[in-house]
């Protein structure tokens, strides 16, 4: 059996690498994180391969045009994506996988691998514009990432599951995405 694959999307700030973070601890799932690929520069301390498979741009590009992607976006400068190989490699360990990705990139994954679970992180629009201005993020950058934030909200629709992290409710998600994982690995 293809164990599943379980994406986590959401607007900036709703709390995705946070959860993702909290569930590949959890020994239950044994779940493992599919490591995307970017062509931004490492943040100190970040190790190739970790964090990101960081690429130039031109070997990011190669990639595109060799099919090596499942999904890529160019965002703030930068590309990112997932690629076929890394998601397979990952599958043939037989545990789940966590991925973080946006909602197209998620419709795009779901499409070629059958066996993935969207979850949307829900949380109101003002709380995620007070999240984004703590990251204190260049200003251009928190602009662009408030502009997608409707957007992305309305993506939900396309979740499998929506979880609601609002401030004060980060334990509650993670015990019901676990619920949600354990459900879907029981074959539920």
């Amino acid at each position: 059996m293809t164990p599943p694959i379980f994406i986590l999307v959401g607007p900036s700030g709703s709390g995705k690498s946070t959860i993702e973070q909290r569930l590949l601890t959890n020994d239950t799932f044994a779940m493992q994180r599919a490591v995307t690929t970017t062509t931004r520069e490492p943040r100190t301390g970040e190790q190739n391969g970790i964090e990101y498979w960081f690429l130039s741009k031109e070997d990011f590009k190669r990639g595109i045009e060799g099919g090596d992607f499942v999904e890529w976006i160019e965002g703030f400068g930068n590309f990112y994506g997932t690629s076929k190989a890394e998601i397979e490699k990952k599958l043939r360990d037989g545990r789940p996988i966590s991925i973080v990705t946006d909602m197209p990139g998620a419709l795009e994954i779901k499409k070629q691998f059958p066996n993935t679970k969207i979850i949307f992180l829900n949380v109101p629009k003002e709380e995620l514009v007070e999240r984004l201005k703590a990251r204190q993020s260049k200003p251009e950058t928190f602009e662009m990432r408030v502009a997608k934030i409707d957007r992305e909200i309305e993506s939900s629709k396309y979740a499998d599951i929506i979880i609601d992290n609002r401030d004060g409710r980060l334990a509650k998600a993670v015990e019901e995405i676990e619920t949600y994982i354990r459900a879907t690995m029981a074959g539920i």
